[in-house]
């Protein structure tokens, strides 16, 4: 059980480390598009996993943004805001959670209906 424990912990960490590359292909690299497929599991919290993800892979290349790429990085087009447009229908509290307040908007799938709307929640916190 310890080693499938093992397995499964090193898989999450791909997927979260996936995401990241994304997010340099795009921003360091230049390409104006990138995705993982592995990526998108955005329900776990700073400080335990929730709804099957173990990690915020959306939180934590938010966080790789903002910090790599932000205004103190001396980049010449600096990432001063992020924008995590969640599908699911439910709370983005989450991602909110793991990135902060200030420099990231999220906005779920309620924000498209009747009675949602956007959310202002997230900026990085002191690590990523």
């Amino acid at each position: 059980m310890e080693r499938r424990a093992a397995d499964s912990l090193a898989a999450w960490r791909g997927a979260v480390g996936g995401t990241v590359a994304a997010t340099h292909a795009v921003l360091r690299d230049g390409y104006g598009l990138s995705g993982h497929v592995a990526g998108g599991t955005h329900h776990a919290f700073f400080d335990r996993g929730e709804g099957f993800c173990v990690f915020s892979d959306i939180a934590v290349a938010a966080n790789v943004a903002l910090r790599d790429y932000g205004p103190a990085s001396g980049v010449a087009r600096p990432v001063e805001r992020v924008l995590i447009v969640d599908l699911d229908v439910h709370q983005v509290a989450s991602c909110a959670q793991c990135v902060g307040s200030g420099a990231v908007a999220a906005l779920n799938s309620r924000g498209f209906g009747r009675r949602g709307t956007a959310t202002q929640c997230c900026s990085r916190t002191s690590g990523a």
